[in-house]
C-alpha cells in the first residue's frame, strides 16, 4: 500500500522508480475498489493505493525498503475479500528439459 502521508503520494509510477525495478514488475494498481490494469508510467500514485507487483520472490525485500509503501499481511488483504479469485502463487520452473 502507498502510504497516506508518505513521499510517494503525488509522484508518478515514473518518478517513484516503480516502473524498472528488475525482478519484479508493476502490473495494477487496486484504486478505492477498482482495479487499474496495465499501469501507465504517467500514472500518479494516491494514498492508500494498493500496487500489485509480479515476480521474482526475493525482491519483496526490495519492495519493502522503498520509504511510502507498506506491506500487506494476507490476512488483512481487503482485496483477498473484494476479489477471491485471486491467489498467491509460487512457480519454480526447472532449468533441466526432458
Amino acid at each position: 500500500d502507498v502510504t497516506g502521508d508518505g513521499p510517494l503520494v503525488g509522484q508518478t509510477i515514473g518518478q517513484a522508480g516503480l516502473r524498472h525495478l528488475g525482478k519484479v514488475f508493476l502490473v495494477e494498481i487496486v484504486r478505492d475498489g477498482s482495479v487499474l490494469p496495465a499501469v501507465s508510467t504517467e500514472e500518479r500514485l494516491q494514498a492508500e493505493d494498493r500496487l500489485v507487483f509480479a515476480g521474482d520472490v526475493s525482491s519483496v525485500l526490495d519492495l519493502q525498503r522503498i520509504k511510502g509503501l507498506r506491506p500487506v499481511r494476507e490476512a488483512d488483504a481487503a482485496i483477498a475479500q473484494q476479489f477471491p479469485e485471486r491467489k498467491l502463487v509460487e512457480v519454480v520452473l526447472s532449468a533441466r528439459v526432458r
